[in-house]
């Protein structure tokens, strides 16, 4: 047999095939668990193994079984200054911002894997206020107008405050993922849309995946602690304050104590328990990890 080259998704398939392989290899049976999120790439591993073994002549009863599980959990309390629930791309922008700035990070991702829905969303940034977006010709474009565009789109549904909020900071956010080394495509200028006033959309280069890839490049050069498949299960609050989680992951029961606690743990589309009316026959297509943990927990 011939092992290929690995051409799935950066930072997800990619990801996962060695980690179901390793799991394979060290359980000596197909029985293991996939990786959530990459379910289709998990189950063409374990195809993969099976076939390779079949054909090696191996006799592949014993590895149908169901690997042992470790019955009790260890438990461990850890410290930090900033506590981030969620390794999207807000959660690692979170964290990369906050390791720089001289904090003791520790990141919290219930997935075995970064980057949430910036892996795999459409790929257009808004850069509305950005020096970007002046730069390449577009200098009459305000905050306010942003707002009143996302009023009229959301037939005036938004929360208005933080949209506001949003508005911004969206510019200042821009330019800084800039000078961090995200690149945008600029060769043709700044995308107008019939839904906004003046032009203020441009595309990723690499889109998504390559977005949140440069995202956890720049997070591994920071000192930032990363926890993966570790979930947040409930937030501690003392004197009406939250100061850190109690998680679970790898086998470990953690309690986190924070300074700062950050819920960056995405939306909850994934989950139709949350979702009310017609929204529940709706087509989702982001991230199965968007079930509204950190909702529930706040």
């Amino acid at each position: 047999m011939e092992v290929g080259q690995n051409k799935e998704t950066v930072g997800i398939g990619a990801a996962a095939a060695p980690k179901v392989a390793q799991r394979i290899f060290e359980a000596q049976s197909f029985a293991v668990d996939g990786v959530s999120g990459a379910t289709v790439t998990s189950n063409a591993v374990k195809t993969a193994a099976c076939e390779a073994l079949a054909k090696a002549g191996v006799d592949l009863k014993a590895w149908n079984k169901k690997p042992v599980q470790k019955a009790a959990l260890a438990e461990k309390t850890l410290t930090t200054d900033v506590l981030i629930l969620g390794g999207g791309g807000a959660g690692m922008i979170s964290a990369i911002n906050a390791s720089e700035q001289g904090a003791k990070v520790l990141l919290l991702e219930k997935m075995e894997f970064l980057g949430g829905a910036s892996s795999i969303c459409a790929g257009g940034m808004l850069i509305e206020g950005s020096k970007l977006q002046k730069d390449l010709g577009v200098v009459d474009d305000t905050p306010e107008k942003f707002v009143a565009d996302m009023l009229r789109n959301g037939k005036n549904l938004n929360n208005k405050k933080m949209l506001e909020v949003y508005a911004r900071n969206v510019g200042p956010t821009v330019d800084w993922l800039v000078g961090k080394g995200i690149k945008l495509v600029t060769k043709d200028g700044v995308q107008s849309r019939a839904e906004y006033q003046v032009p203020r959309l441009l595309n990723l280069q690499g889109g998504c995946p390559g977005y949140a890839q440069t995202l956890r490049e720049l997070l591994a050069k920071t000192p930032t602690e990363v926890l993966l498949g570790t979930r947040a299960k409930e937030l501690i609050v003392e004197n009406g304050a939250v100061t850190g989680v109690k998680a679970e992951g790898n086998g470990t029961l953690y309690t986190v104590k924070a300074k700062s606690v950050i819920l960056a743990t995405g939306g909850y589309g994934a989950n139709r328990d949350m979702l009310g009316g017609s929204l529940k026959k709706t087509l989702y297509y982001g991230p199965v990890s968007s079930t509204g943990d950190g909702h529930k927990m706040a």
